[in-house]
């Protein structure tokens, strides 16, 4: 069975190490700062959705440590978000109060002339359910669709989780939203939506908000036809340019549907600000509010106030309108994402209340800014040129210089001290044999002062004996140089797998079918001839994996593949089903190895039984290297996925 993903230990969050140098890390030392990053500075341009690259990998947020910090927040299990109490509902109803406290009730000839827009999606229907649950954070529109319409509410895979439906509808209100929307109707604004939706899910969605509790005292629905906006089909096959609003075509929009010259397709801003200009011309009415989710909602003007609800599942980016169009209210100056974010690996920073959603990386820009590391397309990692391939062969030949000096090193050391033993030795038998003389000599020693003369000849004898003796046993023949390196990511490169195979959602049997037996993954960049360059410097190479003993051969096969001769059976290491006895795993409370155990206790053994002395263990998780038992660690930057 495929181990990659097993239930590890949680990992402590705290600063990372300095530039991914190797650490000193002796048997039992502190390794306390073998811990991952937990500050970031990350740039979204908000108009694109790209983010600007940091220098090392080590700087980009890990996706699985994002995934974990927006469970946490929305305090979600098994994809599912909790509906009664989260950080996600505390901060939410806070952003709610205000809204209500920002707009009392309207009097005279105020009633009626005063609107609230309001997106939808994740600011009146909450999506959480879907985006994990249903797609695995990876948006897929016709699975959307589904739940959109009602017709299935199903998990990723396709399968039936039992979800608990609103009406005959996927998705509930965020919390509180219902309650809002009535308090403002009553107070006498005019509500709206506008949603990015397409006008095919227009009664759907009016539907489902209905159901949702968006409803008057009379139980009358609050929105209708008449008051939501969704947007035109533009997809290339069910685009109609008769469905194009006037105030769109009269108005900016720079994006055209794919085969479809001279039609209008426009950004969300286009959008969503020219269709708030179009209410406020028609219906004779100032929005005082613009309610939405993302910053593509709130952006171009034609609102006095733009309230932002947070969601970090889903970034939907948007140039803005140009000046000609853009309204002079417009807030994009001040509505930006953040570019600092401080977030534990494990996802506890935002566990809980008190926490800010829109303080954690969003997902989106998140895969943007590792596919560009990776200069992926199509979920392909770029096998020639890339920031990654630059910084990991840089490194790669760094530490090999560095490696291969400690292993000549110790390779000299142990060849000193062989020399010096076999002449301690020497020493020892010929001291004894001094000893055997000196004793033979007192035997035949006749007279008080022969006798005395021989004793004293036998107590020089025996004095240096000991003296050689105990300079033999003070000469330590160094244990044999050895390197561990861990293979996924390490020595093996799995990009294309997490990506391309995945999208960043680990299969064990993808892994294991399409990749591991098959043996498909090419060598990381620079690490054959770093182990080429430590083999032969006089180090051992050891192979230290989380792997399962049943992919064993097909690592040492795929290794050997893509150019690693120096990995043999004898010496390679995978997780065995059955604990071996130099494991101790109850550490922790639980029976079961968690990844620091197992590498650290198999560390141990190849030490202490094995006489092997690691003078360097190479990984790209930081549960590859704690837990001592090597002379320096070496850590390769890796975001896409977490093990603690």
């Amino acid at each position: 069975m495929p181990l990659r993903r097993p239930a590890l230990l949680a990992a402590a969050a705290a600063a990372t190490t300095a530039a991914l140098v190797g650490t000193t890390v002796p048997a039992f030392a502190d390794d306390s700062a073998l811990t991952p990053k937990t500050t970031f500075t990350f740039k979204v341009d908000a108009t694109t959705g790209s983010v600007t690259l940091p220098s090392s990998g080590e700087d980009i947020p890990n996706v699985d440590s994002v995934k974990s910090s927006i469970r946490a927040y929305y305090k979600a299990s098994s994809g599912l978000a909790n509906r009664t109490a989260s950080p996600y509902i505390t901060e939410v109803a806070g952003i709610e109060s205000q809204i209500e406290a920002a707009y009392p009730a309207l009097t005279g000839s105020d009633i009626g002339t005063k609107a609230i827009v309001f997106d939808t999606d994740d600011t009146l229907l909450w999506n959480y359910d879907y985006e994990d649950k249903g797609s695995n954070f990876n948006y897929d529109a016709t699975s959307n669709a589904a739940w959109v319409t009602g017709s299935s509410c199903l998990a990723a895979d396709g399968t039936d989780y039992g979800a608990v439906k609103t009406g005959a509808y996927c998705f509930p209100e965020v919390p509180g939203s219902a309650d809002l929307v009535k308090t403002l109707a009553a107070r006498g604004y005019k509500l709206y939506v506008v949603t990015g939706r397409p006008a095919s899910q227009k009664q759907a969605t009016i539907d489902n908000l209905t159901a949702a509790g968006f409803v008057d005292s009379s139980s009358d629905p609050i929105f209708t036809s008449a008051n939501v906006y969704t947007k035109w089909e533009t997809g290339s096959s069910s685009y109609d340019a008769t469905t194009v609003p006037d105030y769109i075509k009269n108005g900016q929009c720079t994006t055209i549907v794919s085969g479809k010259p001279n039609s209008y397709k426009c950004t969300t801003v286009e959008y969503k600000a020219q269709t708030r200009k179009h209410i406020e011309d028609a219906d004779d009415v100032e929005i005082v509010g613009n309610v939405g989710d993302q910053l593509s909602d709130l952006w171009g003007g034609y609102a006095n106030q733009g309230w932002k609800i947070p969601n970090p599942t889903y970034f939907l980016s948007s140039p803005n309108l140009d000046a000609v169009h853009v309204g002079s209210d417009d807030q994009s100056a001040t509505l930006q994402p953040a570019s600092s974010y401080t977030m534990a690996a494990d996802g506890s920073t935002f566990a809980t209340d008190g926490a800010k959603g829109d303080g954690i990386p969003n997902i989106d820009p998140v895969r943007t800014e590792i596919r560009a590391w990776y200069a992926a397309t199509s979920g392909i990692a770029n096998k020639t040129s890339s920031p990654y391939i630059s910084e990991i062969t840089s490194l790669a030949s760094s530490w090999a210089t560095t490696i291969a000096g400690d292993c000549t090193s110790k390779t000299t050391a142990i060849k000193t001290a062989t020399t010096k033993k076999a002449a301690a030795q020497k020493a020892v038998r010929k001291a004894s044999a001094a000893v055997k003389k000196a004793t033979k000599a007192l035997r035949k020693a006749h007279g008080k002062s022969a006798k005395r003369k021989a004793k004293r000849k036998l107590a020089s004898a025996k004095h240096t004996l000991a003296a050689r003796q105990t300079a033999w046993s003070k000469i330590t023949i160094p244990g044999t140089p050895a390197v561990v390196l861990d293979a996924d990511d390490t020595t093996l490169w799995t990009y294309d797998m997490e990506d391309g195979a995945m999208k960043f959602v680990f299969s064990s049997t993808v892994q294991n079918n399409d990749w591991v037996q098959p043996q498909k993954f090419p060598a990381t960049p620079g690490m054959v001839d770093l182990v080429a360059k430590v083999s032969g410097a006089g180090c051992t190479i050891i192979g230290l994996t989380g792997r399962g003993d049943s992919q064993k051969d097909a690592t040492l096969g795929n290794l050997a593949k893509v150019g690693y001769t120096q990995f043999t059976a004898a010496n390679y290491y995978t997780k065995p089903s059955v604990i071996p006895s130099y494991l101790d795993c109850a550490s922790d409370g639980t029976p079961a190895c968690s990844t620091i155990e197992y590498k650290s206790g198999t560390r141990k053994m190849l030490e202490t039984s094995r006489g092997f002395d690691i003078v360097a263990n190479l990984g790209d998780q930081y549960s590859d290297l704690k837990g001592g038992y090597a002379d320096a660690s070496y850590k390769l930057p890796n975001p896409t996925y977490y093990l603690p």
